[in-house]
């Protein structure tokens, strides 16, 4: 998982995107966010990891947009704020979950402030990852219905509440 630029299934091979759910995942180093893709990719979640703010701002600004935004507290060239800024100005705007290492009450609440879906700190079960994520893409489908090239139909929700459930 070398090329910022891929996309990757299930068994992390990499693959063309032309529309569906796709998670745009923003970690300048592997580990952070490592675990959080390998239970998206089990809940049928396509994943694309770019290295620094610059990149996410490229990703967001081309089609096809992601449906989700998982980033980092801190970047090599930007901030977790900085990304939650360029997220609100493409529309449809995805949901933004910024993945923190520590617990830290202050951060939490100037994530929040900032209009993040949410905030987290793994390591996170695949049953959390399933409700965060569906929660997240249900709340954004009732604030931009009709994306263009998203899949974020009933039917794709139901998908992964199942996942929700079955892991739970």
């Amino acid at each position: 998982m070398d090329n910022a630029n891929e996309f990757y299934d299930a068994n992390l091979r990499p693959i063309p995107v032309a529309g569906g759910l796709w998670a745009l995942l923003v970690c300048h180093e592997e580990k952070p966010l490592q675990g959080l893709q390998r239970i998206l990719l089990d809940l049928g979640m396509t994943t694309r990891r770019v290295r620094n703010y610059s990149a996410s701002r490229a990703a967001l600004q081309n089609p096809p947009r992601p449906a989700l935004v998982l980033t980092d507290t801190s970047l090599p060239d930007g901030s977790w704020a900085d990304v939650i800024e360029v997220t609100r100005a493409v529309a449809p705007s995805p949901p933004v979950i910024v993945v923190s290492r520590l617990v830290d009450i202050k951060l939490y609440l100037d994530v929040m402030e900032s209009g993040a879906y949410d905030f987290v700190v793994p390591p996170l079960t695949s049953a959390d990852v399933a409700y965060l994520v569906s929660g997240a893409l249900l709340r954004s489908s009732f604030h931009s219905p009709g994306k263009p090239g998203q899949d974020s139909s009933p039917s794709s929700l139901r998908r992964m509440s199942s996942s929700f459930e079955a892991n739970r």
